[in-house]
C-alpha cells in the first residue's frame, strides 16, 4: 500500500488543524469500532494507515522541539511494545557536542596535588642529617590542585550519539497489529502437571508355605 498524504489520512480520521496524539488516537478507535460493527473490514486498513501517517509527523514534529517524544494515549489496554503509536520508531543518530560530564565544561578538575600527595606540607632533607618541614609551594599548602580534565582534555566540551529528528524507519507493531492496543488477551498456558515419579523395587517372589510349615517347592518335590 502506498504512503498516504497527511491531509487525505486527517478527513478519514476525522480531525482539523488542532490535534495532539492523544486526540488522534482517540478519534482511531472510535472510527476503528465503527468499521468493525458496521463489518466495513476492507476499510480498516486505510483508517490504520491514516492513523499512522497522523502519528509519525506528530512524532517527528515533537522530536524536533523537544528532542524526544512521548505518546499519551487513551486507550486502557495499550500496546506495552509501541505504547499506543502501533509503529516501532527508528530515527538517523547525530553527534553533537555538550558539556563533558566530568568537569561540567569548565575543562578543569580538582585533583590530589601529586607533590605533597594531599598533606599540603613536605619534607625537604639536609645532606648532613635532618630536615624541615615546608608548605608545598605547587599547592600552597592546600593539597588539593587544579589540573587539565583528562576525559575532555581541557576542552569543556565532548562528543555525544543522539537521535536526530529525521526518521530511519518505521516498523509495524506486531503484538497489536498496528492498532496500538491489544484486543485479544494472551492467556498463560497451564504447565502439564509432572508424573509422579514412583520409586522402582526388584521383584522378589515370597516362598509360600504350607499348614505343616513346608514350602510349596518342597511339596511339589516330595509328591
Amino acid at each position: 500500500m502506498e504512503s498516504m498524504e497527511l491531509g487525505h489520512a486527517e478527513k478519514i480520521i476525522g480531525v482539523g488543524n488542532n490535534y495532539d496524539m492523544k486526540h488522534t488516537l482517540n478519534c482511531f478507535e472510535i472510527v476503528h469500532w465503527a468499521k468493525k460493527e458496521n463489518r466495513e473490514y476492507d476499510l480498516i486498513p486505510p483508517v490504520i494507515e491514516a492513523k499512522n501517517v497522523i502519528m509519525r509527523n506528530l512524532v517527528i514534529e515533537q522530536k524536533k522541539k523537544f528532542r524526544f517524544f512521548e505518546i499519551e494515549s487513551p486507550f486502557d489496554n495499550t500496546c506495552p511494545k509501541c505504547k499506543g503509536s502501533g509503529e516501532i520508531y527508528k530515527f538517523f543518530k547525530k553527534s553533537v557536542k555538550v558539556n563533558c560530564h566530568i568537569c561540567g565544561g569548565s575543562c578543569k578538575i580538582t585533583n590530589t596535588c601529586p607533590k605533597c600527595k594531599g598533606s599540603g606540607r613536605y619534607i625537604r632533607k639536609w645532606k648532613g642529617g635532618g630536615g624541615v618541614n615546608l608548605e608545598c609551594k605547587k599547592c600552597e599548602g592546600k593539597g588539593k590542585v587544579k589540573v587539565n580534565c583528562l576525559d575532555c582534555k581541557g576542552k569543556g566540551k565532548i562528543k555525544k550519539a543522539v537521535l536526530s529528528d529525521e526518521l530511519k524507519s518505521t516498523t509495524p507493531c506486531k503484538k497489536c497489529r498496528q492498532l496500538g492496543f491489544v484486543t485479544i488477551q494472551s492467556f498463560k498456558k497451564k504447565k502439564k502437571s509432572k508424573p509422579i515419579k514412583t520409586q522402582k523395587t526388584l521383584f522378589q517372589p515370597f516362598p509360600i508355605k504350607t499348614r505343616s510349615g513346608k514350602s510349596l517347592a518342597d511339596v511339589i518335590k516330595d509328591s
